[in-house]
């Protein structure tokens, strides 16, 4: 797996599906959320270079980028509790709407073990 190729996939689709969720053009959200989900496989079923991925976009600003990468690892129990932090903290930002209201449903996911 080329690392900055999937980093910077992983990152062009999390922003252009955080666009769509304001702009509501849901065929083109669509599309990215499903490279997403395949990114996130290949991330997951990686575990040498899956933990380095996933560092790299936890320095990300931005709110769809952490929480599109929070699901690949928690599911690999990487950082569950950086990740659970930083979800409480977009999920406590009112200023984020559906972002936060994502990082929210994400977190009861995770309550829930489902993730």
């Amino acid at each position: 797996m080329n690392c900055e190729n999937v980093i910077a996939k992983f990152i062009e689709h999390a922003l252009i599906h955080g666009e769509t969720q304001y702009s509501g053009d849901y065929k083109k959200g669509n599309k990215s959320s499903d490279i997403l989900f395949e990114l996130s496989s290949q991330i997951k079923s990686d575990p040498e270079n899956g933990p380095k991925i996933v560092d790299r976009l936890l320095e990300e600003p931005n709110p769809s980028i952490l929480i599109w990468i929070s699901v690949p690892a928690i599911e690999m129990n990487y950082r569950r509790k950086d990740v659970i932090a930083i979800l409480r903290k977009l999920a406590s930002n009112k200023d984020l709407g559906i972002q936060g209201h994502n990082a929210e449903m994400t977190l009861k996911e995770i309550a829930k073990e489902r993730l």
